[in-house]
């Protein structure tokens, strides 16, 4: 579920470009599925899974525009 905020958002601060939607797709799968069960099985039990899915997505959506933009060929 990440890949879905990660991708289209990068694309739109860098450019859309084959190696940007390569590289927010990648760590963007590697990186959300895990902050996503982290997440997710920090919650109460009575809290709905939704809420550590669209957390992951913040986190790995800031984490991986801040890693494209320290690269130097971006």
């Amino acid at each position: 579920m990440p890949v879905v905020s990660v991708g289209p958002a990068c694309v739109l601060m860098f450019g859309a470009t084959m190696p940007v939607a390569i590289i927010a797709g990648t760590l963007g799968g590697i990186i959300g599925s895990a902050l996503a069960e982290y997440f997710c099985d920090r919650l109460p039990e009575d809290y709905h899974p939704t809420i550590g899915n669209v957390t992951s997505m913040g986190v790995t959506t800031i984490v991986v525009s801040m890693i494209i933009k320290v690269l130097p060929w971006f």
